[in-house]
């Protein structure tokens, strides 16, 4: 080696000799200095220090931190930091000495500490954790005896812990024992969706401080309960000894026997104490919704302050606002600024009432709801009744707004330009009674009906039963002799405020019933069919009748369609709960409006069947109907122009109205049935229906002013799908064109679409 290192000296020597001298010990400096640098960086190391806790399997460690140095010379003492965590010990500091050009890793291990648990009077405690010592941080589950044997109940622990059932985790040496006296057990119902807890009290002795309740829905844990995502927060609003809150008591109640309490609590949903300057390009959401259905039956209490007033942006300022705009079916409520002044706008269901009100800047408003009549209050004074909203059965989910309001799409506007404070918006229960149900030498169980004062309800379905027995109805007497109500009836105050009606379940050994067809202007006879109640349902007789130029469709118990319907052959039971009675069924029939019974072959450039019926005519608007037609076959070159279609109940002039067709949207092989509803100018399209399943059979039908989508092939039949509901829609725009076949009327009243097929059994059905 030494060789060759000089002879590389020598021929540098030479080749450096054909230039001048500088240059060779520029070259020369150049190495040697580079070689001394390599040895400086390579005197240097670093070290990394890892902190770990201990795990409560007292075996293995979990990484807490670590952190690395760079840059340090070898041979160079360290002592890292040892860390101190609470409840662990802290492992003795290491010095080391870095020799290595690699990494050194010095570990710290902290052991958890162990804690002593002293459990006196353990004999009546059941613990998986008896005396001894543990680990920092162990679960310790702890489980007195009720009694103590000799006629002394639990009261607490002897640390004032009242629940028997008791788990806390070991953070210091604890000692601890159950402590009994002759005392009265105390059971506390929490009403937030936990389970009830008990505790003792000894005799005569106050039931002191009640447990910690919370009663809220949040995801969060930090902030307003708007912060934390909550849907419902309430608050308590005190302990009271019957479950429908009639005494409430506080921490020097005495009991005089075992006591059963319960917490009531009012839900609480938004509150800013403000001030809140709007500019009128923003609103306060409270996130509540006044008339949804589930708050539909409560109370609510709105306050606001006005403290200034600087107008408004558009049209009005909503200073509050809950209402569904251009929804006059719908309740709501509004207190508003506009040019007139303050104005109190209440919807009732169908109209609105708005008035203006004698309202200052400065002032405090409240609007209330109580038993549905809605009613404000300016500065304390007595309120005002303003709208009785208590019969409404219309729900929406808009939110509650302060500065502002939502429209019926869910935007703002209508800003209010201002100063607000005293923002608050609260729920109430409402006064109610109580039906209780007897099931009346029955068995089962049925919870109470709490129910509104002056609100229509439904009875509680009946969930007794009684043997063989069959339940005929309710009564107010056990004997029947009182007031009869059938299952599920209807019924309106049968009680005041926090009155308890009990109905007793009514019932009949043996029940024998017939059911009797009637043609209902039809020809043909058909026998009665027997029944007995209880039996597995039997399906009906076959229909006999017939009516010239109508088709049956089923069975109802009104003459007029207007009660329960049936299918032909349907399986029915229990029909009639009343013995030796008779039920009516009346045959259906929907007149033929149009009818083409073989099949027709259209040729995609001209053929065109216009039915001569229109659904959507003056006339027609409220009547019942069936189109019923079966696709046979789609020639492969259907795509003759855009969308060609196979029908059409539509009316492409006045696109705002409801309608419906089967089309292809380009592609040959699917059929997309569309349809669109009131004042909605684009189509939604059902999924589409493949021709590889032909012959396929489409049936449109509309029922109680419901329009349903149904279709059918090769044994499988698909969901009944509903379309729109016209039940609360005002029709006041009505169809120009007739429902078509092989093509659509376009919006100049043409045939257009043109489809490339066969169709058959094309029938409109219409209910006069």
């Amino acid at each position: 080696m030494k060789k060759l290192k000089l002879l590389a000296v020598f021929a540098i020597f030479v080749f450096s000799s054909l230039f001048y001298v500088n240059g060779i010990y520029g070259y020369l400096s150049m190495i040697t200095v580079a070689e001394t640098n390599l040895l400086s960086i390579n005197d240097k190391t670093s070290y990394t220090v890892i902190h770990e806790k201990m795990n409560l399997d007292g075996t293995t460690y979990t990484e807490h931190s670590s952190q690395t140095f760079t840059d340090i010379l070898i041979g160079t003492q360290v002592s890292p930091t040892v860390l101190s965590f609470t409840g662990y010990d802290s492992p003795n500091q290491q010095t080391v000495t870095l020799t290595t050009f690699n990494n050194t890793v010095i570990r710290y291990q902290y052991p958890r500490h162990r804690y002593n648990l002293t459990i006196n009077n353990s004999n009546y405690v059941t613990t998986s954790t008896p005396t001894g010592s543990y680990l920092y941080g162990t679960q310790i589950h702890l489980v007195a005896d009720a009694t103590d044997g000799t006629g002394n109940q639990f009261i607490k622990w002897s640390n004032n812990e009242t629940n028997r059932d008791y788990t806390f985790t070991l953070t210091s040496d604890v000692t601890i024992s159950p402590l009994y006296e002759q005392s009265y057990q105390i059971t506390y119902v929490p009403n937030n969706g936990d389970p009830s807890t008990t505790g003792a009290v000894a005799v005569g002795q106050h039931i002191g401080a009640f447990p910690a309740v919370t009663n809220e829905t949040c995801v969060g844990t930090q902030g307003d309960y708007h912060a934390r995502g909550c849907t419902a927060v309430y608050e308590l609003e005190g302990w009271y000894l019957e479950s429908d809150f009639q005494t409430k008591i506080d921490e020097g109640y005495i009991p005089t026997g075992n006591t059963t309490v319960y917490a009531k609590w009012n839900r609480v949903y938004f509150a800013n104490d403000g001030p809140v300057t709007f500019d009128g390009t923003s609103l306060i959401d409270t996130y509540m919704q006044l008339f949804n259905e589930e708050n539909a039956d409560r109370d609510f209490l709105v306050t606001v302050t006005v403290d200034s007033n600087n107008g408004y942006v558009e049209e009005r300022g909503s200073i509050f606002a809950n209402m569904k705009e251009n929804g006059e079916p719908y309740p709501g409520a509004q207190f508003f600024y506009d040019n007139t002044g303050y104005v109190m706008n209440v919807n009732a269901q169908g109209h609105k009432m708005k008035t203006p009100i004698s309202f200052n800047t400065g002032s405090n408003i409240a609007i209330k709801r109580e038993n549905g009549v809605v009613s404000y209050s300016i500065d304390g004074d007595p309120f005002i009744v303003f709208n009785d909203i208590s019969s409404f059965n219309q729900y929406f989910d808009i939110n509650a707004t302060f500065g502002g309001q939502y429209d019926k799409n869910g935007n703002q506007y209508r800003y209010f330009k201002g100063t607000l404070s005293d923002m608050s918006v609260q729920l109430f229960p409402p006064d109610t009674y109580t039906i209780h149900f007897d099931a009346n030498g029955g068995t089962g169980a049925m919870a109470d009906q709490s129910v509104r004062l002056n609100k229509t309800v439904n009875l509680h379905s009946n969930a007794f039963s009684n043997g063989t027995s069959v339940f005929t109805g309710w009564n107010t007497a056990a004997d029947g002799s009182g007031t009869s109500y059938t299952n599920g009836q209807s019924i309106s105050q049968l009680g005041n405020k926090d009155d308890v009606i009990t109905l007793y379940a009514q019932w009949l050994q043996t029940v024998n019933y017939s059911v009797h067809f009637d043609a209902n202007g039809g020809t043909g006879t058909m026998a009665d069919q027997q029944f007995t109640y209880n039996d597995p349902a039997v399906p009906l007789t076959q229909n006999a009748f017939t009516k010239t130029g109508y088709v049956f469709v089923g069975w109802n118990t009104a003459a007029d369609g207007s009660g329960t319907s049936y299918e032909d052959e349907e399986a029915v039971r229990n029909l009639s709960n009343v013995n030796n009675s008779v039920v009516t069924l009346y045959a259906q029939y929907m007149r033929i409006a149009y009818s083409h019974a073989g099949s027709y072959v259209f040729n995609g450039t001209s053929d065109f069947i216009d039915t001569g019926i229109n659904l959507y005519s003056q006339t027609n608007i409220d009547k019942d109907f069936e189109i019923r037609f079966t696709v046979d076959a789609v020639a492969p070159d259907v795509l003759n122009q855009t969308q060609p279609t196979i029908i059409s109940c539509k009316d492409e002039s006045n696109p705002k109205w409801p309608g419906f067709n089967v089309r292809f949207n380009g592609n040959a092989t699917q059929m997309v049935p569309a349809y669109k509803w009131n004042n909605n100018s684009g189509s939604t399209n059902l999924s589409s229906i493949s021709t590889s399943h032909l012959p396929v059979e489409f049936v449109f039908k509309r029922e109680d002013k419901i329009v349903y989508f149904s279709y059918s092939y090769n044994g499988y039949e698909s969901t009944v799908l509903k379309l729109f509901d016209q039940r609360d829609w005002q029709l006041n725009q009505y169809f120009t064109d007739n429902v078509s076949f092989g093509g659509i009327y376009n919006s100049n009243h043409n045939p257009d679409r043109f489809f490339k097929g066969t169709l058959s059994n094309m029938l409109i059905l219409i209910k006069d």
